[in-house]
Formats: C-alpha cells, structure tokens, sequence
C-alpha cells in the first residue's frame, strides 16, 4: 500500500533524484508492503547503495509465529507476508551478494487487554483487513481463550543481510 518506501506508492521506484547514496540501508517491517520487491531491490542496489554497501531487513516470518491471533488474522498474515526464502533469493537475484539470514526468538508478556487494544487499533496492517466488528469479535476469542494474564508468548524476528556489491 501507499507510504510504503521508494515513491510511487510501493512501486520500488529509487530511480532518478533522490536522496543520494548510502554505506547502510534497514529495511525494517516494510517488504511485504512493497508492490514489487524485486524492481525495488534492483533500483535500490542500482540506484542508492554505495560500493560494499549492507542492506539489512527486518521482518517477521510467514508462518512460524506464535502472536494470539484467531485463524483468519493468521491467515491474513501468511499470505501477505513473503517467506525468508523467498526474500533470500529475491535479493540475490537482484545482485546482491553475501546474503545471510537468521531468525532470532524472544518472550513477549502481554496484559491481555493490552493485546487486544493493540489489535483493535489495528497495530499491524494484517488487522486493517478486517471490520471494527471482526476486531472486536476476535478480540473476545481471544479473551474467552486466555487462561492467564499477561498474555506470553514468543516473538520472532527474520534477520536478512546482505552486501550490494
């Protein structure tokens, strides 16, 4: 969608003037917004990283999370959110070289009305995919199915490196 990086509304467009080159680029929580990741990764490599330049993406992983979510957010979540393997071989395919990736666990406590305070005022776009009513139903699942307070549960973060040229 709109706002999601490199003009034209998540086209990847990095061409033309812009803001010059860089040593080090983070892509934090963006890729799955982007229309089209490999124009992007190609522009971006072309266009704004310096010789050696490292890009870094931060993302979450498609199908291996553990958030309280009900099986439609899920289900959202996995189609919208590209797999680290295809991210791997996107950006290798756009040239970039030395491509590392890990994915790094940490627990996460939660209050329970916190969490689905957070889901109700759609926190991450996998909720603006559904109705106030959807939310609030979903948020009472949730409730109805938590057997403590704070809520605990483990947050994974996907880690990708990878060198410009």
């Amino acid at each position: 969608g709109g706002g999601s990086g490199g003009g034209g509304g998540g086209s990847g467009d990095l061409g033309g003037s812009g803001p010059g080159r860089f040593d080090r680029v983070l892509c934090k929580e963006v890729m799955h917004h982007l229309e089209d990741r490999s124009r992007f990764l190609h522009a971006l490599r072309r266009n704004r990283l310096r010789p050696h330049a490292r890009l870094l993406i931060v993302t979450r992983p498609q199908v291996e999370i553990d958030y309280p979510l009900w099986p439609a957010a899920t289900a959202v979540w996995a189609a919208a959110q590209p797999a680290e393997a295809v991210l791997v071989e996107e950006l290798k395919l756009a040239g970039f070289t030395d491509v590392h990736a890990c994915t790094r666990a940490f627990a996460c406590s939660v209050p329970v009305d916190q969490w689905c305070g957070l889901i109700e005022s759609r926190f991450w776009s996998t909720f603006s995919n559904f109705t106030d009513e959807e939310l609030r139903a979903a948020t009472k699942e949730i409730r109805a199915r938590s057997s403590s307070d704070p809520l605990v549960f483990e947050d994974r973060i996907v880690l990708i490196s990878a060198q410009g040229e």
